[in-house]
Parts: structure tokens; C-alpha cells; sequence
């Protein structure tokens, strides 16, 4: 999910201008969450403080693509039956991972951004896309707002749905690569 990672920075950073604080995979414990040591490892995909979105609390990204199928090619949470069936578990799990974000709804807004392969995302990346998009025009000509919208809305789901597809092949790149620790040795003439 790199692709998508650097993707959503670079919105937070073009709606926000120089104004806005992006980071692409801080530690946990540089947000000063309590029950959070000093000494803890977990990375977060993005932050960005300085946005007026959210009541202006800091802004704490968990960029995730999933695959409606398993690798075996099976179906998975019934998503023959429902679009976007995988955001659920998407949700769940970026909960698990992060429960002492849950803690600090009064300073973090946790958005978990999951897409789908094949370009599918879900309501709070929609509406996290929705509310860049409404706030970059606020500084422009009120002549100029809702064209500038409508130009913003398709450049960002346009960079969003390339770092989709980006993050989708490099899953299939990393599969397909082969295990070098099993080839055997060359010998250079």
C-alpha cells in the first residue's frame, strides 16, 4: 500500500498548502497517545495536522487494499453478493491494531482508507476525498469554487485510482518474484 500511502499524502498536501503538516509513516508514539511507551515500534501510514477538516484535530491515515478474492480464488465476506463487502474487516482490523486511537477521538480523526483491487473505496475515503476536495476552493474566487471543485474532484480520484492500481501490481510483482535464497548459484565467466 506504499502507492496509496504517498497518494493520499500528496491530496493532504495540495489541499492544505504549505500550511499543513504531512507525514508518511511516523511512529505511533511521536502523536503522544497515552498508553503509548516511548519505546513503541508501530508505524502509521499518514498524518496531517493544520487541516480545518474534522473540528481541526490531527488527521491519522491507515491506507489499506483488499482483495474481494482469497489467493486460492475463492470468495471472500460475501462479497459475490455485496459491493465493498471486504471494508468491514478492513475496519475491524486497523481497530484491532490501533485501539489507543479509539481513545483520543477528542484529537485524532482514525479514517481508515480501504480500497478494493480494482478501484473500489470505501464511504471514509470517499468522504475524506469529498471534504479535500471542498476545502481547497474556499481560498479562490467565488466565481471560480465550483469549477475549481469539479477540476480538484477529478485530479484527486484520478491520482487515488493510479496508486490503486500501483499498489494492486506490486502485490502481484512481490508474488511473482522469484525466491532468490532457493535459486542455485551462477558462476560468472
Amino acid at each position: 500500500g506504499k502507492a496509496l500511502e504517498l497518494a493520499l499524502a500528496q491530496l493532504f498536501g495540495e489541499a492544505g498548502g504549505p500550511a499543513v503538516q504531512v507525514a508518511t509513516r511516523p511512529r505511533l508514539r511521536d502523536l503522544a497517545v497515552l498508553g503509548v511507551s516511548a519505546d513503541d515500534r508501530w508505524n502509521l501510514d499518514v498524518v496531517a495536522r493544520g487541516l480545518p477538516l474534522y473540528g481541526g484535530r490531527s488527521i491519522v491515515v491507515d491506507a489499506t487494499l483488499r482483495s474481494p478474492l482469497s489467493s486460492a480464488g475463492g470468495v471472500r465476506y460475501g462479497s459475490h453478493q455485496l459491493d465493498g463487502a471486504t471494508f468491514a474487516a478492513a475496519r475491524r482490523d486497523k481497530e484491532r491494531k490501533y485501539p489507543e486511537l479509539a481513545d483520543q477521538a477528542h484529537r485524532i480523526k482514525f479514517v481508515v482508507a480501504a480500497c478494493e483491487i480494482g478501484g473500489r473505496c470505501n464511504q471514509e475515503c470517499v468522504d475524506l476525498v469529498r471534504a479535500l476536495v471542498l476545502h481547497r476552493p474556499v481560498s479562490a474566487a467565488p466565481a471560480l469554487r465550483v469549477s475549481l471543485r469539479s477540476s480538484l474532484a477529478r485530479r484527486y480520484w484520478g491520482i487515488l485510482s493510479v496508486a490503486i492500481q500501483r499498489a494492486g501490481a506490486d502485490c502481484l510483482l512481490d508474488d511473482l518474484a522469484p525466491d532468490v535464497s532457493r535459486l542455485p548459484p551462477t558462476t560468472e565467466h
